[in-house]
């Protein structure tokens, strides 16, 4: 029995590593999201958005790891438009062009520590278009505010390099806190023959999240 005891220690801490190499978790954060315009649009501005929802992760050993999400993520960015005003004055407003994706987060990275650990990711970012308008405020005198629905018109897919640095915090029993910051730069354009015809604007951004994890 003495004989034993030490080794069923080993084999419960064994398996305890082993059930936790997995975790799914839910995660929220903001977007701050801007765009690549070139010539077309000078003068941009970002835009502050969401970004949620499910994640998973499989720690592959005890530092590379592998993961994966399914996000809404709100990106786009503003622009000033000028104008003269009924009284021929000089005015600006704010034009605004939104787009909304469902994206599909793919990481792998390197991991250092235990009850609180860092983490360093690179990945891919397919994305899929859900929504897209251009938001124009109204111009006192001249012309009303207006919401252009422009999704049929946009490219339906989006395709982003990732990199990502965290910190994740265990906690007791099985559950983690995670927090990361990343950046994120679109390869593809949201431009298409009825879009901005010939011309490029990827996205480009920070992002900033808080997760909570189960660990098996």
């Amino acid at each position: 029995m003495k004989k034993t005891l030490p080794l069923l220690i080993l084999m419960a801490l064994s398996l305890q590593t082993i059930a936790q190499k997995h975790s799914i978790g839910l995660k929220s954060g903001i977007n701050w999201a801007n765009a690549n315009t070139g010539d077309l649009i000078k003068n941009t501005s970002g835009r502050k958005g969401l970004n949620a929802g499910l994640s998973y992760r499989y720690r592959i050993n005890n530092n590379i790891n592998a993961g994966a999400e399914m996000l809404y993520s709100q990106k786009g960015f503003q622009t000033d438009l000028n104008y003269v005003d009924a009284d021929g004055n000089a005015a600006t407003i704010d034009m605004e062009f939104n787009y909304d994706y469902l994206s599909l987060p793919l990481k792998v990275g390197f991991e250092k520590g235990n009850t609180i650990s860092t983490f360093v990711n690179i990945g891919v970012v397919p994305s899929i278009l859900l929504h897209a308008e251009t938001l124009t405020p109204a111009i006192i005198g001249l012309a009303e505010a207006s919401t252009v629905d422009v999704t049929e018109n946009v490219a339906q897919f989006d395709f982003a390099g990732l990199a990502e640095f965290g910190v994740n915090f265990q906690l007791p029993g099985s559950f983690a806190l995670s927090t990361s910051v990343a950046y994120q730069h679109s390869f593809t354009t949201v431009t298409t023959s009825e879009y901005f015809r010939g011309q490029r604007i990827n996205h480009y951004g920070l992002s900033l999240s808080l997760g909570v994890n189960y660990l098996f």
